[in-house]
């Protein structure tokens, strides 16, 4: 057996003495590599105990906040189970990839929003006027999960990770011949958000994911009308049942902040309660792909019935020749920034961020093409406006391509008015109409963050509030992409993208979690003069920039040499020194680590351990 272990380094370092006395040119090198090796050691232990509390608080705050809003569903709906809710979101997953590859959106109609049959149709017309079809084969789901659950004033929202797989390839779409795309599966996430009115509960019976009435039970047969033949009811109102009306990119996805963290929103609501920001942005989607579809088509009938009636014709921005439009175009993002309520006699104004990604082309759809400018990200503001006064109607919540009059759809047509009941469609008197669309500028992009609270009292309200990261969400470090475009644009300010820089860059972004493609769409934009980006123009936006830049590198407790490197580049380009960008970076991980130990000490004073 062996005996006790007494000496240790005690006795190393009375060895080491001796050497020193004994054999000095052997001794002193080795005592002075004890000491430095002892220091570092001490100082790397120090840093990955912080590291290791983070990465444990980022995860404790997630399952905080999902137990709290999982709780307060279901006091509001008993029967709501979490496992039948994500074999209807599964189910849901899988018949709309069946209607996008027949290219009929008749059996998902009941249970989407507006904006996503928009989106979904827009795209699909232009498949067609191109001649191919674009074909998901077999597709399979595996171990969806709810991420999060929120409430506001009217609905309660559950976002979906949907980890699946599909053959994703395009197919002429008269001889039915393989053009292009994969010829075996490959693997792809998307978050799918969910909307349901307070009120409505879970029921023993099909809704409008399996193609039944959510109200009255009946089997459904609609194309565009969302009105149940049997007995009246919007099926897709969120009234009765669950209604798609995001679908987002992994990764794109970022839990969405708090309404009250809109400015002008809460002074909104006070006249018109049932205001919805989900409206209002699935609106902005329709916009965008009744935009695009007229750039494609040559076609302004697309968009003339949601322009405002003294616009002046289709904004600046989106203004293109005739022979020019755009291919693939797709959103990103869309996030309402801000509300300004008008006096009596002006109109109500909400702005929109809207960011999306495609290829500007020169030519005719379906002929040959060449390309004007490529892949790239761009990120634009809608300004949509109201008569003042209009009150809204949250049974339209997701009815935005509908006449705020009869409900019907709004078509494609040159007419201000509805076919239907002659309502019309552009005075701003029933719905949001769009006047006007501007670039995304640094100082919508690097506001400051609103909250002044100490970090553990941010963290502890917070998890409390079951809203996540409300308190400690920047705006731009949500969107990656753009992100790294900004990023990208300062650090090549010179004019070259160097090799090392270029390396880091996308080390960066895939840990971002960005692919490939992305990266190189950020990286296309940072060079392409065309594209506009916020650019920090002053210190305090530049001071909020580099937070956001250390907050997200920082997500879980460690920064690469890489990370650092670029946030040093980015510093000088700023005028920063390296004592300033180490004393942020000092500053964020201390704020974070604090953050993390509060929250570690809420779940032990609940009793529910800190292990996640």
């Amino acid at each position: 057996g062996g005996g006790g272990g007494g000496g240790g380094d005690g006795d190393l370092i009375f060895f080491l003495i001796w050497l020193c006395i004994k054999y000095p040119f052997i001794g002193i090198p080795l005592l002075i590599g004890f000491v430095a090796l002892s220091v570092f050691g001490g100082k790397s232990a120090r840093e990955g105990h912080v590291s290791r509390t983070i990465r444990r608080g980022a995860a404790l705050q997630k399952v905080n906040v999902q137990e709290q809003s999982l709780n307060a569903l279901r006091s509001r709906d008993p029967n709501f189970d979490e496992g039948q809710f994500l074999s209807r979101a599964d189910a849901a997953f899988v018949k709309i990839q069946d209607a996008w590859s027949n290219q009929d959106l008749s059996p998902a109609r009941p249970f989407i929003s507006d904006g996503i049959q928009q989106r979904f149709a827009l795209q699909i017309d232009m498949q067609q006027a191109e001649g191919y079809r674009n074909l998901m084969e077999d597709v399979r789901v595996r171990d969806s999960e709810i991420v999060a659950i929120y409430s506001d004033d009217h609905f309660d929202t559950i976002h979906v990770r949907i980890p699946a797989s599909a053959v994703d390839y395009n197919v002429d779409a008269k001889t039915g011949r393989r053009v292009s795309g994969s010829k075996t599966a490959e693997s792809f996430t998307e978050y799918w958000s969910f909307h349901r009115r307070h009120g409505a509960k879970t029921v023993a019976r099909p809704g409008s994911i399996e193609g039944n009435c959510p109200n009255c039970a009946a089997p459904l047969k609609m194309a565009d009308n969302t009105k149940c033949e049997s007995c009246g009811s919007t099926v897709n109102s969120g009234e009765h049942d669950w209604v798609l009306a995001e679908i987002t990119q992994a990764q794109e996805w970022r839990l969405p902040d708090a309404d009250r963290r809109v400015p002008g929103l809460a002074k909104l609501k006070r006249t018109d309660p049932a205001f919805s920001v989900q409206h209002v942005e699935d609106r902005a989607s329709v916009m965008f792909y009744r935009l695009k579809a007229a750039s494609f088509f040559n076609r302004t009938d697309y968009v003339t019935p949601v322009l405002a009636e003294n616009a002046g014709g289709i904004p600046g921005l989106e203004r293109m020749p005739a022979d020019e439009y755009w291919k693939d175009p797709a959103i990103g993002k869309v996030e309402v920034l801000d509300v300004e309520q008008g006096k009596p006699g002006e109109r109500d104004r909400v702005r929109v961020m809207v960011r999306w990604s495609g290829k500007r082309l020169s030519g005719k759809p379906g002929k040959r093409s060449s390309v004007v400018r490529r892949q790239a990200i761009y990120t634009h503001v809608y300004i949509l406006v109201r008569e003042h006064g209009v009150k809204s109607l949250a049974s339209e919540t997701f009815a935005s391509s509908s006449c705020g009059g009869c409900g019907a759809p709004i078509a494609v047509s040159k007419e201000k008015a509805c076919g239907f009941c002659g309502t019309s469609l552009v005075d701003g008197r029933h719905d949001w109409v769009l006047d006007d669309i501007s670039p995304f500028t640094h100082d919508m992009a690097f506001r400051p963050q609103q909250s002044q609270q100490p970090p553990a009292d941010r963290a502890l309200q917070s998890a409390a509030s079951g809203n996540g990261d409300a308190f400690d969400a920047p705006f731009i470090s949500g969107d990656a992409e753009l992100s790294l475009a900004v990023l990208s644009r300062i650090v090549w300010a010179d004019g070259e993208a160097h090799k090392k820089e270029r390396k880091a860059l996308s080390r960066l972004g895939k840990r971002w979690g960005l692919t490939q493609p992305q990266m190189q769409e950020a990286f296309e934009s940072a060079r392409d003069g065309n594209v506009e980006l916020p650019i920090p123009d002053t210190r305090e936006e530049s001071n909020v920039y580099m937070k956001q830049l250390i907050h997200v590198s920082l997500s879980d407790g460690r920064l690469s040499s890489d990370e650092q490197r670029l946030l040093y580049d980015y510093g000088q380009r700023m005028n920063y020194t390296k004592s300033e960008v180490r004393h942020a970076i000092a500053r964020e991980k201390r704020e974070l680590y604090q953050e993390a130990r509060a929250l570690q000490r809420l779940r032990r004073k609940n009793g529910r351990g800190t292990s996640a």
